[in-house]
């Protein structure tokens, strides 16, 4: 088995980019299932 690499800032930028759509005031999100904000959540990155 070959060893991998992990880019932990690609990761990192991927989860903050996830995490803004369907942001909430109180600092988590919400993304319904279904909704433009599920869409662009499943399309992003």
């Amino acid at each position: 088995m070959s060893a991998q690499n992990i880019n932990a800032q690609r990761i990192w930028n991927s989860l903050m980019e996830m995490g803004g759509i369907g942001a909430t005031d109180a600092g988590g999100c919400c993304r319904l299932a279904l909704t433009e904000l599920d869409r662009q959540g499943a399309t992003s990155s």
